[in-house]
């Protein structure tokens, strides 16, 4: 059984998806930025992929090994304004203030190439810090997947 403090963190990282999920839908269908635009399609996209990809973080980081990420996070705040801007990043301090209870899906990105080319939509001109480099492990080097609460 789970304790009280993770049945908590639970509740509370599905009360911040729904805060994020309605309005991201509201933009994805009603604005010109949304269906309406190639950009907002492939943003769309991109946007699904992750959520989905986000509900197995084994599969992701196997994805993320595969095309041989590296490199860290700037802190530019592009990633969370694919689509929408969340409503948990600060632009004065460049910090998310859940971070510690962050969605996976932002625990993991980017997971393919693709989010940093949705990235590059959203911040032209800024240099991601992430890289993929396209160097998958060799059989003899196992994969080991970080736990992440």
């Amino acid at each position: 059984m789970s304790s009280p403090f993770q049945r908590y963190r639970l509740l509370r990282r599905l009360r911040y998806l729904t805060q994020y999920l309605i309005p991201c839908l509201r933009v994805a269908i009603f604005t010109r930025q949304g269906i309406w635009s190639r950009k907002g399609r492939i943003l769309i996209w991109g946007k699904f992929r992750r959520m989905f990809l986000g509900l197995f973080p084994a599969l992701a980081r196997q994805l993320q090994l595969k095309h041989g990420i590296a490199g860290g996070c700037r802190s530019c705040g592009a990633s969370c304004r694919l689509l929408l801007k969340c409503p948990h990043w600060d632009d004065v301090t460049h910090l998310c203030s859940i971070y510690e209870d962050r969605p996976t899906a932002c625990r993991l990105f980017p997971i393919t190439p693709e989010d940093l080319r949705d990235r590059d939509l959203v911040l032209e001109g800024q240099d991601c810090g992430y890289v993929f480099v396209g160097s998958a492990p060799t059989e003899a080097e196992p994969i080991t997947f970080q736990h992440y609460p």
